[in-house]
């Protein structure tokens, strides 16, 4: 009998693995009966993406054929195999497919299910719920399950698993296809009532992917609650018809499997790469497997003329990467015949333009949760790989990678002292790109837009001065193009500080660049505007970040578009030695209760520069207000979410009330919040709490202030209760919230005037 189950399914779920990619169809669920006489169903597509899960399948369906205990398959056409009736007959998946003699009506009535961790979970069917049909554009049905029932935890639709819509009581599942859906099809899943992690968003890292033809971009995408929280183990599909993009790695391994490198009567099933197109193949030209899976990915309709269906799972961080790609792609294509076999190719890529590759909750794509904006242009050799910055010193011509290509330096000058600094792009292999005929930067050209921060005025591009008049001031940006011919650096424009752009007279450049196509240019310093202590040596800095009022921008863009990026210099500002000035954007505001208002804060030297590292502390008092958000990130921290003779730490969602709850049940039952950018004490000692925020490299901090329906964990806990959530009601507020630099408040530094009805 072992020998036996070896040869027929080569650990069970092998095989199963093998024939999806020579079958149309393949498996949506599997249902296999357990020793102890109980129905097992498992989700074929999570039983591969998640390897406990595989593993506790391989082992139970290898298990249940040495014992001879039914195995039933249902494929995505509707088919349900007795796969134990067909290990019997010596029949392959495609062959059991086509006999009608193992081929069953239904399948067993499941009594327990898998889940992702290999464990099994009593199902408890129910017809308390309702549910409804839809087709969505692609032709596949869409099925939503209104749930009446109480504790239900899962929800799974012909063995596919349904995804809750936010917070509500309705779960969807996608089924490919036209499917008809019955009563007996939805099977509810019961457990515990703990709060779960509801999926809101997708967050893509980075946000934007600007490539070049030939060249690939990782992506990490993250899948998060309301609160910005990661969710693990949670499904996300990609839209698909993008032509030219591939996906050829998953969390840093390459995509592959098995596929017939024989012919159609001579098969040869090899182990090759199986990169995803994210668009339709036809003919010749399309894959020669029609699915493919590793950890965290599952794809198919690869080959069947189709849109491809492409599904992520994040790991137990919440997140997933895949490389994008877009040309030069090798792939096995569909060329096989009775005489000829299948054969490698490469899509050589198509330009892609401000498309969005977005992510959605369900598979009927009606539930959009992201996206990624993708441009991709320009050739391989163009490419920008770093943008380099220097100060002092001119920038290598060669450095040994990207990561060495200096992009910060800080320094230090007297007031009207002035500064040369050196900037290049280089290309992916870490040289420069020089603007010289028949090198890699022919036929090629970079944009610049250069852009001083408050107090600096650009005096000089190479040795050429730059105008400055009593009217218009200096220059603050220049616009400018950087060419292959002999021309070098060519601007387009100059613009003064006060906004008016110089339409005559532009100086001749000739030498603003170096025989290494590195600019320079010098920075000139303001006397009636840079720091300046006691005629002591002040602090001159730059940060670049594009198009800031206090920030020099250094961004290059070749005319395709296809490669940008941003230099940053670090620097702090330093002030005078006297009173510092709280900025808040906006000062004053009116908001209903239960709504949010977003307050950017700057901290500001007597020159008005920013300062970064500046501790700010809010005046507290102010009954119904909180802080929920810094910086765009939720407040959380760790919190007896159990008794106190049985404690039970959480990371739960701690907003910062801006006022005394008193002693009752009302108060947090955490004493303190902190954040990057926040630190707060006293939340529950029955006195006003102490508030400080720490601005940032940009001298700034963001806080979101809400008044009402705040929920929070309040301090209900003994030692047979636990601490529970409570939601504050908020009140009618019309006070100025007070902005200090100091801890005890005499240094008043700023306000805001809030008014909440």
């Amino acid at each position: 009998m072992f020998q036996k189950g070896f040869k027929a399914l080569g650990c069970a779920i092998v095989p199963i693995l093998i024939f999806t990619q020579s079958a149309v169809a393949a498996p949506l669920s599997i249902i296999y009966q357990s020793n102890t006489n109980q129905n097992v169903q498992v989700n074929y597509a999570n039983a591969l993406a998640n390897p406990p899960m595989k593993e506790a399948l391989t082992s139970a369906l290898l298990a249940a054929e040495v014992a001879n205990l039914p195995i039933f398959i249902t494929d995505d056409n509707g088919s349900v195999i007795n796969y134990t009736a067909a290990i019997g007959r010596s029949e392959n998946y495609s062959a059991a497919l086509n006999d009608s003699t193992v081929n069953q009506a239904t399948a067993p009535v499941a009594t327990q299910q898998m889940n992702v961790d290999g464990s099994l979970t009593t199902i408890t069917s129910s017809t308390s719920f309702t549910y409804s049909t839809t087709e969505d554009l692609f032709g596949n049905t869409i099925v939503n399950v209104t749930v009446t029932a109480p504790n239900v935890t899962g929800v799974t639709v012909k063995g596919t698993a349904a995804t809750q819509v936010g917070i509500s009581n309705v779960w969807r599942a996608g089924l490919v296809g036209s499917v008809i859906v019955a009563s007996s099809d939805i099977t509810l899943v019961t457990g515990n009532t703990s709060t779960t992690n509801v999926l809101t968003s997708v967050k893509a890292t980075p946000a934007s992917v600007n490539s070049v033809l030939g060249g690939s971009q990782p992506v990490t995408l993250t899948t998060q609650d309301a609160y910005g929280n990661p969710i693990t183990n949670q499904n996300i599909y990609l839209q698909t018809g993008i032509q030219g993009l591939w996906i050829t790695q998953v969390n840093g391994t390459n995509i592959s499997g098995s596929v017939n490198m024989g012919t159609l009567s001579a098969p040869s099933m090899q182990l090759v790469n199986t990169p995803v197109p994210l668009f339709m193949g036809i003919g010749a030209s399309a894959p020669a497997y029609q699915s493919a899976s590793v950890a965290g990915l599952i794809a198919y309709q690869l080959n069947a003329n189709r849109t491809p269906v492409v599904g992520l799972i994040t790991g137990v961080d919440g997140t997933v990467s895949i490389t994008l790609a877009d040309g030069n792609v090798t792939y096995v294509a569909n060329s096989a015949s009775t005489t000829i076999t299948n054969s490698y190719k490469t899509d050589p890529g198509t330009p892609i333009s401000q498309q969005l590759l977005s992510c959605f909750s369900d598979l009927g794509e009606t539930q959009k949760l992201g996206s990624i904006t993708v441009n991709w242009g320009g050739t391989v050799s163009n490419t920008i790989g770093a943008l380099g910055l220097a100060g002092n010193n001119s920038l290598l011509p060669q450095c040994n990678s990207l990561n060495s290509v200096p992009q910060v330096f800080n320094f230090t000058n007297n007031v009207g002292d002035a500064r040369t600094i050196y900037a290049a792009a280089f290309d992916k292999n870490g040289k420069i790109i020089a603007p010289a005929a028949g090198n890699q930067f022919d036929s090629y050209g970079l944009v610049f837009d250069l852009t001083a921060p408050d107090g600096i005025y650009f005096s000089a591009l190479g040795s050429t001065t730059l105008p400055y008049d009593l009217t218009h001031k200096g220059v603050k940006k220049i616009k400018a193009h950087y060419t292959q011919s002999t021309a070098g650096l060519v601007p387009d424009s100059f613009i003064y500080e006060d906004g008016t752009t110089l339409t005559t007279g532009f100086p001749i450049i000739t030498d603003a660049y170096d025989n290494y196509g590195q600019i320079n240019f010098g920075l000139q310093s303001d006397p009636t505007t840079s720091v300046n202590n006691s005629g002591a040596s002040g602090s001159v800095g730059i940060t670049i970040n594009a198009f800031s009022s206090s920030a020099s921008s250094i961004n290059m863009n070749d005319p395709q578009g296809s490669a940008n990026g941003t230099v940053s210099a670090n620097f702090t500002a330093i002030s005078a030695g006297d009173s510092v000035t709280i900025q808040a954007i906006p000062s004053s505001f009116n908001a209903v209760r239960g709504q949010s208002q977003d307050i950017i804060l700057t901290a500001e030297d007597p020159y008005g520069n920013p300062i970064a590292n500046q501790t700010v502390y809010l005046g507290t008092g102010e009954t119904g207000l909180w802080i929920t958000q810094v910086n765009g990130i939720a407040i959380s921290g760790s919190v007896n979410m159990g008794t106190s003779s049985s404690t039970s730490m959480q990371t739960v969602f701690t907003p910062v009330p801006l006022f005394n709850l008193g002693t009752g049940t009302s108060v947090p039952a955490y004493q303190s919040a902190s954040a990057e950018g926040l630190t707060a004490y006293l939340l529950n000692d029955n006195t006003n709490p102490v508030v400080a925020l720490t601005t940032g490299t940009d001298g700034s901090v963001l806080i979101r202030l809400v008044d009402g329906n705040v929920t929070y964990v309040a301090n209900t806990a003994s030692t047979s209760a636990v601490n529970s959530y409570t939601k504050d009601p908020g009140a009618a507020l019309s006070k100025t919230l007070t902005l200090s630099s100091d801890l005890a408040g005499t240094q008043n530094s700023g306000s805001v005037q809030v008014n909440w009805n």
